[in-house]
């Protein structure tokens, strides 16, 4: 196939090889990539496809100009030529294809002329130059008139001042070459010149911080911050302003106090500095102190008189009823021995080094504090189905409220009644009477006779051994009648249901006793009733487990490459924990079983050992077994560098007895060689090498048992450098 070469931009023409007929009947056809893009009859200068219109044309005799190539027009293209006869067209000769190379000058995409690209002292850097041509060009890189890298790619590995500069990107080809120049400079990371610093202010005057800093690039970015969070963010956002690294903040109030950070910033990182702005504010007295007081007479109270401030308060001004009082240095003034006098409006003044804050009022009320007149006993007896009468009065200056409370139940009256007493009106009965200045309150315990017990109430619940339980219970009211415990542990089941096994009981005169024999970690659900003659009475129920100990697992071993021990009675699963050498031991399984498979540990080291304890919750763990050691240790260097050594001293040998043979005569040579070849083969017995031990086994009354898949951790160890 032929090839036209053209450059872009330029006409081109393309010849047709085909022989012209003598006459003009005949048609011209151009096609590109089997397209046809032009057509022409006989001498005429024929038709372009609509794309093509004014870009190609007929050229002299049979071949096709296209004006101003471009790279799209690059294709293979091909000549036909049909004749006509007076009967009909003749077949299409097609002459060959001829294909179109258009030629581009170089351009260069990346980098931008001009551009300045920073690199880091003492790191690698590398600059790409990305150029397209056709045909492709030749690209590199110049400094200072010499070549520095024959590729596209200018690679430094460790940039030094030196390499600082102008460098030429070059691409060239046969259509031209083209240049783009760049700087490479240090970058300068961002510096603070003269960083804000901590400042004092009056709430309600003005702010102002200039935070500037320099680097290069030297565009530079600035952000201010207050406790953390953007300034226009936070509520003094509404009356700062910033512009190139400065904060102005208007009519600072006590609550823009705090931490303000100024950051910069360029392509390159961000530095910081940090402020800390401090408002000073007149004495603000809080919403918590009490307005009003009421004291009983002959009582102590404290006036609060409590305050924000910064500075902080030198003292406090006191006043009654528009008289001074006392100057303190504290926030209260204390009253004692209350009396009628001390009754009135008083007003606290409290005072900083910048002045003094809004005087706070408050009432003080003196009152008399409630007193019984009639106060009933504080225990009595009364007889199932006789009537209860308990009175109680007082008095108070103002008027209390009095009222009685039984089982969380309030009644007010002075007297509290019962016409026809029964078993539940056994407790105690609460006679208040209270006013603005104080409450005082009177119990009565009423304990109902000739019934049957009041219940007792369990108060502890211990463990006395591995198998028994020590119940301590308070006992209630016997109703009149000598009162005996019964004592109940009922074993429950695994879905804390009761267990089909016996309930154990223990009867007593005392409020303790002890149930033993237990099932080993059992659970049991504790009653306590007490009994007379007239009936009995059941405390609420306690659920305790005994506390059985698992014992600690024994004879652990190391058998092939599984580490057994003896099951331990009542464990539900083991723990199994690993140390390196004298480190602390961590867990590295957990298993139903007494086996574990040690494949699944981490990578052994050199030495480590094993332990398990035995798991049953909620009880405690056994104490741990005693360990099992496993050590590791390579092939021995020494027998390698023994081995190494006696071989190389006969392989000496054998080069000094081929060296005397050759002096020989050729027939003795002969012979020699021959003897030589058929000596017997070398053994090396006279070289001790040490096999690795793998694996030992510590432990007392056992002998050492081999751990034949040890070598599988060895193929797995790991060394990073």
């Amino acid at each position: 196939m032929r090839t036209h070469w053209a450059r872009q931009g330029r006409p081109a023409t393309l010849n047709c090889t085909l022989k012209a007929p003598s006459d003009s009947n005949f048609s011209l056809e151009w096609r590109k990539d089997g397209q046809l893009i032009h057509s022409a009859y006989g001498d005429e200068p024929g038709h372009s496809s609509p794309g093509l219109q004014g870009r190609i044309g007929r050229s002299d005799a049979l071949g096709l100009t296209v004006h101003s190539v471009q790279r799209e027009d690059e294709a293979v293209y091909s000549c036909s030529i049909v004749r006509f006869y007076s009967t009909a067209p003749a077949a299409p000769v097609v002459g060959p294809p001829v294909r179109l190379v258009v030629n581009v000058p170089p351009i260069i995409s990346e980098p931008s002329h001009g551009e300045i690209i920073f690199a880091e002292e003492s790191n690698p850097a590398e600059i790409k130059c990305v150029s397209s041509a056709v045909p492709p060009p030749e690209v590199s890189w110049i400094k200072n008139g010499k070549i520095v890298s024959a590729s596209n790619i200018l690679s430094i590995p460790n940039v030094t001042v030196g390499h600082q500069g102008s460098y030429s990107c070059l691409s060239a080809n046969s259509e031209g070459r083209v240049e783009a120049v760049i700087e490479l400079r240090f970058p300068k990371r961002v510096h603070f010149d003269y960083p804000p610093q901590n400042k004092s202010v009056v709430a309600g005057s003005s702010s102002f911080w200039n935070c500037h800093a320099t680097g290069y690039p030297d565009r530079i970015n600035y952000e201010w911050k207050f406790e953390g969070a953007p300034v226009k963010s936070t509520a003094v956002g509404k009356r700062v302003h910033t512009g190139n690294g400065e904060l102005a903040i208007r009519d600072v109030k006590k609550e823009d106090r705090g931490w303000y950070t100024c950051h910069a910033s360029n392509i390159f990182g961000e530095s910081m500095t940090a402020a800390y702005l401090d408002v000073q504010y007149l004495p603000e007295t809080l919403s918590n102190n009490p307005e009003v007081y009421t004291l009983g007479v002959g009582s102590n109270a404290t006036l609060k008189c409590a305050a924000d401030a910064n500075p902080k308060v030198t003292m406090v001004n006191w006043s009654r009823n528009g008289h001074f009082v006392a100057t303190k240095d504290k926030d209260f003034l204390e009253l004692h021995n209350v009396s009628m006098d001390d009754a009135g409006l008083y007003i606290c003044e409290v005072f900083n080094s910048l002045g003094r804050g809004t005087p706070f009022e408050m009432h003080v009320i003196v009152a008399q504090p409630p007193a019984f007149i009639v106060k009933p006993p504080p225990e009595i007896r009364v007889k199932v189905g006789a009537k209860l009468d308990l009175r109680c009065a007082g008095f108070a200056d103002p008027s209390p409220i009095q009222y009685w409370i039984r089982n969380q139940e309030r009644t007010a009256s002075e007297g509290f009644s019962i016409d026809n007493v029964t078993y539940e009106d056994e407790g105690i009965y609460e006679c208040i009477v209270s006013n603005a200045v104080s409450t005082i309150k009177s119990e009565t315990r009423v304990h109902v006779e000739d019934t049957r017990p009041q219940p007792p109430a369990i108060k502890e619940v211990e463990c006395d051994g591995d198998r028994g339980l020590r119940i301590n219970w308070q006992g209630g009211f016997d109703g009149g009648h000598p009162q005996r415990f019964i004592a109940y542990a009922e074993e429950l089941g695994e879905e804390e249901e009761r267990s089909t096994a016996m309930e154990r009981r223990a009867e007593t005169d005392n409020t303790e006793v002890t149930v033993e024999n237990l099932s080993p970690f059992g659970k049991y659900r504790i009653t306590v009733e007490a009994v007379n003659r007239l009936g009995s009475a059941n405390s609420t129920s306690v659920d305790r487990h005994v506390c059985t100990k698992l014992a600690s697992p024994e004879d652990p071993r190391l058998d092939r490459d599984r580490l057994v021990w003896q099951p331990v009675e009542g464990a539900h699963s083991y723990r199994v924990e690993m140390r390196n050498g004298g480190g602390q031991y961590a867990q590295v399984a957990e298993v139903l079983h007494p086996h574990y498979t040690i494949s699944t540990a981490a990578r052994l080291s050199e030495e480590v050992d094993l332990r398990i304890i035995g798991l049953r919750p909620p009880f405690a763990p056994s104490t741990p077994s005693r360990p099992v050691t496993i050590a590791m240790r390579g092939t021995s260097q020494d027998g390698n560098l023994l081995f190494r050594l006696c071989g190389g001293f006969f392989f000496f040998i054998f080069l000094a007895l081929i060296f005397l043979f050759a002096r020989r005569n050729s027939s003795k040579l002969r012979r020699k060689e021959k003897n030589a070849t058929n000596s017997p083969p070398f053994h090396s017995s006279g070289c001790a090498v040490n096999t690795p031990q793998i694996v030992r086994q510590l432990y007392n009354n056992s002998n050492p048992l081999p751990l034949t898949n040890i070598g599988h951790y060895r193929r797995q160890k790991r060394f990073v450098h």
